[in-house]
């Protein structure tokens, strides 16, 4: 009975592990702000870059549609990669096998132009989670098996692989909150970094007004000052 008790105690602590790790995954920002018509430098991964269970999310605003050109919106070599289909507005992540194929998941077919829209891609060893403006909208297993072999996600590379925003080919587009976890990211977080919003609406909303402060003593003038 005492065995029976360890070993169920072994498995509650283990659990309670797991769960916390998967609510309260460390996020690292990579890029607070990008537009994908330039040359953006690289970035390490640095807290946790070979974890097989990690996250990424970001903020983008696609302006215009060029039918002629790529539009990658985020790749780490050897990993994952981000990208709308070059003739549609079909977003879609590529990553790569331990057979060295690339699985590819369709986000959605009707991505936004025009519109700032937030896309985090959660993966969990062979699962991966795809969640658009805080919502849910595709989950799956990355996995293959055949009389010859078993297909699984890869496990990602060490630091020397970098993650980089854009492709070689510039896309009329803009990026905020670029972030990486170093987990899956659960539903909860998921919505509440969409929540969290991008900074960029409150800005824009501010940009139009002007605030400026009065100080009077007895109704008369005392000094003023401008907020914004």
């Amino acid at each position: 009975m005492n065995t029976i008790v360890i070993i169920l105690g072994v498995i509650i602590i283990v659990l309670i592990y797991i769960l916390v790790r998967y609510v309260m995954a460390t996020s690292t920002e990579l890029t607070a702000k990008a537009n994908l018509n330039d040359d953006i430098s690289a970035v390490s991964i640095t807290n946790g870059p070979a974890n097989t269970s990690y996250s990424y999310g970001l903020w983008i605003y696609v302006n215009s549609w060029d039918m002629s050109k790529p539009k990658t919106i985020f790749n780490r070599s050897d990993n994952i990669k981000l990208y709308l289909d070059q003739n549609s507005p079909t977003l879609k992540c590529d990553l790569l096998m331990s057979d060295d194929t690339m699985k590819t998941v369709e986000i959605t077919d009707n991505f936004p132009l025009q519109k700032w829209v937030h896309v985090i891609v959660s993966v969990a060893n062979q699962y991966v989670d795809c969640y658009v403006d805080g919502k849910l909208v595709r989950s799956g297993r990355a996995y293959l098996e055949t009389d010859e072999n078993i297909t699984t996600p890869k496990q990602p590379p060490g630091v020397d692989n970098q993650m980089k925003l854009g492709g070689t080919s510039r896309f009329d587009a803009y990026v905020t909150k670029f972030k990486h976890w170093d987990e899956a990211v659960s539903p909860e977080t998921a919505y509440s970094t969409y929540m969290e919003g991008n900074g960029e609406g409150l800005k824009n909303f501010l940009s139009n007004y002007g605030l400026d402060v009065l100080i009077k003593k007895d109704n008369v003038e005392q000094s003023k000052f401008t907020l914004f």
